[in-house]
């Protein structure tokens, strides 16, 4: 459904989801925001750590170059988002989704 519907289409499909998986823009906040069970992935961004929901997971890795804050340092590979592996986020839907 990305880029299919409009903002309001995309917050009505968010707040009846069973999982949201997201990185750090306003929808992955609606997630929360909904009290759906949430992933929020940040990498070039800081992430808040406290999301006062026990059904949200902060996947970050702060390495010496996060955050760049959109200006990567690493030559636009995004060390930051490759260090977070598809086998870490499906352990914490699994967790979620439990």
């Amino acid at each position: 459904m990305a880029g299919e519907t409009s903002l309001s289409q995309a917050a009505a499909l968010i707040s009846r989801a069973r999982l949201l998986v997201g990185v750090d823009t306003g929808l992955m906040h609606m997630g929360i925001a909904f009290a759906v069970p949430t992933i929020a992935i940040f990498g070039s961004t800081c992430p808040y750590l406290d999301t006062g929901r026990d059904n949200t997971r902060i996947l970050y890795k702060a390495l010496d170059c996060s955050p760049c804050r959109r200006r990567p340092t690493c030559d636009g590979r995004f060390d930051c988002m490759q260090e977070i592996g598809v086998e870490e986020v499906l352990g914490n839907a699994r967790e979620l989704l439990a």
